[in-house]
């Protein structure tokens, strides 16, 4: 399990550089015209691209603390009956879903934020 969260981690600090190039690439082949005239992507204001940049992040954080759910679980369900593999199993369930809420509320603050600098 140990392996597996280092791996997933190499892996998620290897995608952190790319976030604003795929924040940047939401409006790429989209022709949205705003009512008011213009076009809706090349008008991008600094809230708008930090919300993009730290959407990017949350999924990605979000995801992550999924995946350790889940493969918590399957190894919830294969300890065979060790108490000390369940234990290991629930605390690691009970971290992963203690940070999916920080995710979750960290989300709606800066949320908050943004939109009162915007």
């Amino acid at each position: 399990m140990q392996a597996a969260l280092k791996k997933l981690s190499i892996a998620f600090l290897a995608l952190l550089p790319y976030t604003p190039v795929l924040a940047s690439q939401q409006c790429q082949g989209i022709n949205a015209v705003n009512p008011n005239g213009g076009d809706v992507c090349s008008t991008t204001t600094l809230p708008t691209q930090l919300n993009a940049i730290i959407d990017a992040f949350f999924i990605i954080a979000g995801s992550v603390a999924v995946l350790i759910i889940v493969l918590a679980g399957i190894r919830y369900i294969t300890s065979t009956g060790d108490a000390t593999r369940i234990k290991a199993s629930k605390d690691t369930i009970l971290y992963a879903v203690v940070g999916l809420i920080v995710v979750i509320l960290g989300r709606a603050i800066v949320g908050f934020v943004i939109a009162k600098i915007g």
